[in-house]
């Protein structure tokens, strides 16, 4: 290991104190015990066509994350619902006694523990921050399901700030923001640079939406209901209706919300492998998350240079800074005169017009990665349409719900032969309640 890690760049700050040296390992900054778990992952790890992947980078979310996923897997009740399902019993739930990242074990980390898993039990949930480049062949290979969660960058880089801060007992004046955020900025950052971690996994998702799962950490916290269900759907664990009605869903996510877990005992007091030299307590891994917290702590000049530099890594991938970060707004200077007396109303209304209805000219270079974008997008949706046509072929057309009649109707005009649906006759429509 010595060998390998004398050949790769190197470098030290404040912020490791006590913790040793980042390489860049394959692209990717890491710390030796890490890089060495990845290696080891890679030479000896078998995957399974069942396993599910957590994938992060630090601070985007990994921790509820993890809790939404062990929750989901292992959920169960004392009673069995006709359609499959289960009653969930959160008083059963090992997340009440174990923090979440020992529930599921990191790639990197935890090999043995993950094989002792593929020996002695159906689990099939592991984690990992390794890039999508290091992940083991046999993984990748394997097809097994990965979920991959992302955040806004600005508030990535405050929370790892907290964190690395709290870990090292490090005071503002031995460990000023702005050396934090100059690191980071450089992509000098434990599994850094973040934009490339995150465009590594976008990369196949793009290719291969049926093995990636991208969620954001501000819609997870939006409307977690429908991430929660999607989830669910992804790695092959869905709500059955009657869990949905019996309110399993909401139960899930209320023992896996902030305010739930970080009261915790085992939360408050207990400690992440306590046997190693550089244990972490358990309570650093929740603190409050504010969307826009970032505000307080850049300058002008830190937000302009994120700004710049995502737009440029992350452009045209969906994932741009409409997305990632909030965007200043360009207005334009006002060419009007300046309005008389009695007319500034008027003119208030036509200068708000023009700026509505002003748009920027969109960069050659962006047009052709949207276009290729869209273009990818459509073949992907024609390969629905005509999975569903496929699907509902070998279906009567007089049992046919009327929502699927539905789908039926439109992925045949789709496809341009809508008199091949005009034999199927709708059932009769059912007028429902509005919520």
């Amino acid at each position: 290991m010595e060998v390998i890690l004398k050949t790769l760049p190197q470098k030290s700050s404040c912020w490791l104190k006590g913790m040793g040296t980042l390489y860049k390992h394959q692209g990717f900054w890491n710390l030796e015990d890490f890089i060495q778990g990845a290696i080891l992952a890679q030479q000896s790890f078998k995957a399974e066509p069942s396993d599910v992947l957590v994938a992060s980078c630090p601070k985007t979310g990994t921790t509820w994350l993890k809790a939404l996923a062990f929750a989901i897997v292992t959920r169960g009740g004392s009673r069995n619902f006709e359609d499959g399902g289960r009653d969930f019993d959160e008083s059963r739930s090992p997340l009440l006694t174990t923090v979440p990242h020992e529930c599921i074990p990191f790639l990197e980390k935890d090999l043995e523990q993950i094989e002792d898993n593929h020996k002695n039990s159906v689990f099939p949930l592991l984690a990992t921050h390794l890039a999508y480049s290091s992940l083991p062949e046999s993984l990748i290979a394997s097809n097994c399901k990965i979920v991959y969660i992302y955040r806004n960058v600005k508030d990535v880089i405050v929370s790892h700030y907290h964190f690395r801060q709290q870990i090292q007992k490090l005071s503002i004046e031995d460990a000023p923001f702005k050396e934090f955020f100059d690191e980071y900025y450089q992509g000098i950052s434990w599994c850094g640079p973040y934009w490339d971690h995150i465009l590594g996994y976008w990369k196949v998702s793009q290719e291969m939406p049926e093995r990636i799962l991208f969620l954001k950490y501000e819609d997870l916290k939006r409307d977690a209901r429908n991430d929660v269900k999607r989830l669910a759907e992804f790695i092959g664990y869905p709500f059955s209706v009657e869990e949905e009605k019996a309110g399993v869903v909401e139960n899930i996510i209320k023992l896996c919300s902030f305010e739930n877990l970080s009261n915790l005992e085992v939360n408050k007091s207990g400690k992440h492998r306590p046997e190693e030299a550089l244990s972490i307590e358990n309570r650093l891994y929740f603190r409050k998350a504010k969307d826009g917290d970032w505000e307080n702590y850049f300058t002008e000049e830190m937000k302009e240079k994120v700004d710049k530099l995502i737009d440029e890594k992350l452009s045209g991938t969906g994932l741009n800074p409409g997305n990632l970060i909030k965007k200043k707004d360009k207005s334009t200077k006002s060419t009007l005169r300046t309005p008389q007396a009695g007319n500034s109303k008027r003119h208030d209304k036509k200068e708000k017009h023009q700026r509505n209805n002003q748009k920027e000219k969109p960069h050659p270079k962006n047009q052709k990665k949207e276009r290729k974008l869209m273009l990818r997008l459509g073949n992907q949706l024609s390969h629905i349409i005509r999975e569903l046509l496929t699907l509902f072929e070998k279906a009567n057309p007089s049992q046919l719900s009327y929502d699927q009649y539905l789908v039926l109707a439109l992925a045949k005009c789709h496809t341009g032969f809508p008199e091949l649906y005009q034999t199927a006759h709708p059932p009769q429509i059912q007028h429902h309640p509005q919520n």
